[in-house]
């Protein structure tokens, strides 16, 4: 029983766009978390 409202295309499309989003979000996370640690061991370097 195939599902004619959803074709095949239609999610192959979704899903190259989620992924790349989803690349996007984690590049922009994994700088993010660069940062993060920089700041932490800056932070660390002048209080110690």
């Amino acid at each position: 029983m195939g599902m004619p409202y959803e074709p095949k295309e239609d999610h192959s499309k979704d899903w190259l766009k989620f992924t790349g989003l989803g690349c996007a979000w984690y590049g922009g996370g994994l700088l993010l978390l660069i940062a993060l640690i920089a700041v932490l061991v800056a932070l660390f370097r002048w209080i110690f």
